[in-house]
């Protein structure tokens, strides 16, 4: 057993490493993300983990984002679908083309800047999705290579919005893309995936990833907008009561 650096723990479950976060700040939920697979495999050790975390206080566990082709097993297993996910992706053949208009030009996130992230972060989606520190955190984390940056607006005054986006195997993954509802139709958006997507292509990705609800058809209308095209399967977050949540209610 270890921790990485933001606490979470990396337990071994059945010969495989497994991440185990809290879900945000707010919450009495686990999130367990694979580090070796890309699924989780049920069975006695992960029946055992689940019941360690009804006993320190968790009440529900959630797997990260899995594909859902792969997920029978984990639902035969006691899970069950939470959320549904569009998995969109991206050719970054033609960023070159993207057209180079008047916007605002996307700096470095600096530390000072988190509070004003995580506020654009709340406004921007709902309180099952949205980051704390140690969420954004991975999100940054989440690739050995990462690119955080903010707009900043009214002069340098606010924060109107900001991108997380990371590369790993010549893949690009948008990882976080929030704007201030207000400054939204600014060019903000805009500016972000400009220039998160060249800084893909000078680290040699071809593709670029993102994810969201399939419920949220403002974003995926905005992201066919710039490119995007859906993939064929889509993602799922499956969870599971633990024992421990039907002794405390």
């Amino acid at each position: 057993m270890s921790r990485n650096g933001n606490g979470a723990e990396v337990l071994t479950v059945d010969g495989r490493r497994i991440r185990v976060t809290r879900w945000n700040d707010r919450s009495a939920t686990a999130c367990l993300v694979p580090l070796e697979d890309v699924t989780l495999h049920p069975g006695p050790e992960l029946d055992a983990l689940v019941a360690r975390l009804g006993t320190v206080g968790f009440d529900d566990v959630l797997t990260a984002a899995l594909p859902e082709p792969r997920t029978a097993r984990l639902l035969d297993d006691g899970f069950e679908v939470r959320q549904r996910l569009c998995l969109l992706a991206r050719d970054l053949a033609d960023v070159r083309r993207l057209p180079r208009t008047a916007r605002p030009v996307p700096r470095r996130a600096r530390p000072s800047d988190l509070d004003a992230v995580l506020a654009v972060d709340a406004a921007g989606f709902d309180e099952f999705w949205r980051f704390d520190a140690a969420a954004l955190g991975e999100a940054i984390g989440a690739t050995a290579r990462s690119r955080y940056r903010v707009v900043r607006t009214d002069g340098g005054r606010d924060v109107g919005g900001y991108a997380v986006f990371g590369v790993a195997d010549g893949c690009g993954f948008l990882q976080r893309l929030a704007v201030d509802p207000t400054r939204r139709r600014s060019g903000v958006a805009t500016a972000l995936l400009d220039d998160g997507f060249r800084w893909l292509r000078r680290r040699g990705a071809h593709t670029v990833l993102v994810n969201t609800q399939e419920s949220n058809s403002q974003a995926l209308a905005f992201y066919r907008a710039v490119g995007f095209v859906p993939e064929s399967h889509h993602l799922v977050v499956l969870g599971r009561r633990t024992a421990g949540a039907g002794n405390r209610t």
